[in-house]
């Protein structure tokens, strides 16, 4: 349910319908959010898979995605000088050590203008009281964010009920 709607949100389905899209899934795990965008608008998108574990990475492959084995930092170090050609990320990015906030922000970097962004997020990123999430909070209202909330326990089944939330950020 939770990656339907990111994909929903991510407006992906009616931008599809003239445009072909360039998606980025960093961090893809075993590709939950790609199977979703499939299921909603087929196999017509290029796209950048980026996944640092080598088992989560075979089965990428064996849905047949083309994956950077790589970590999100470094595909990001590579790609950040690149035109911008991104219309779409979809991430489900780690929450330890804060990298929700950092992959976030720079996930948003790569965009292409236009182009829209859709994160999940530890809700403490929004809450806690600290310069990161601080800045993290002015940057989201600098760049209009829209923040919606995941219900509690959508990621049981997955060995977690930290809290969540969505933001999406379509950049100027």
């Amino acid at each position: 349910a939770v990656a339907k709607r990111l994909v929903q949100l991510s407006g992906i389905k009616e931008y599809s319908y003239n445009n072909k899209p360039f998606i980025l899934e960093p961090s893809a795990g075993h590709g939950s959010l790609l199977d979703e965008i499939q299921l909603q608008i087929g196999l017509n998108y290029s796209e950048y898979v980026v996944e640092p574990n080598e088992c989560n990475a075979d089965v990428l492959r064996s849905k047949g995605h083309l994956v950077e084995e790589t970590s999100f930092e470094e595909f990001y170090n590579e790609h950040k000088k690149d035109k911008k050609h991104i219309t779409h990320i979809i991430m489900n990015p780690p929450f330890s050590l804060s990298r929700d906030i950092h992959h976030t922000r720079l996930a948003y970097e790569l965009l292409a203008p236009g182009g829209t962004l859709v994160s999940i997020i530890s809700e403490n990123s929004l809450y806690y009281k600290n310069e990161n999430t601080d800045n993290f909070n002015k940057w989201l209202k600098e760049h209009n964010a829209y923040i919606e909330s995941i219900p509690y326990g959508s990621f049981k089944d997955s060995g977690t009920t930290v809290d969540t939330v969505i933001v999406k950020i379509v950049k100027e």
